[in-house]
């Protein structure tokens, strides 16, 4: 059984693999999802469920969770995920990899946090 932390680098290499061959929709849409689904199985908070501002608002009502610190990362990358998902804004190779490099960064930097 893959730990989630494994689980959503194990998604993110495969969506890197097809990178040049998605859409720019599906390719944040992806993205997005493994990191909500992460967090979801990491700190047990419904981020699949949730709009993006509903997300961050939950996370702004608890400074002290371990998801505060990396808030403003985590903002600039679900706002990027839904400015290709929903507005319709093409992502070139460069920022699909940035994308791509800052949900590992995520993932990775709280892959050890204490759980709640």
């Amino acid at each position: 059984l893959k730990s989630p932390p494994e689980v959503a680098l194990a998604s993110l290499a495969e969506l890197e693999a097809t990178r040049g061959a998605i859409a720019a929709e599906a390719f944040a849409n992806r993205a997005a999802q493994t990191v909500r689904q992460y967090i979801a199985d990491r700190f047990r908070i419904v981020a699949p469920r949730l709009t993006t501002e509903e997300f961050l608002n939950t996370l702004a009502k608890d400074p002290t969770s371990s998801l505060a610190a990396e808030g403003d990362h985590l903002k600039a990358f679900m706002k990027s995920c839904d400015l290709a998902k929903f507005a319709g804004s093409n992502l070139d190779s460069a920022q699909r990899v940035e994308l791509l490099n800052t949900a590992r960064k995520f993932i990775r930097s709280t892959s050890t946090a204490v759980t709640p």
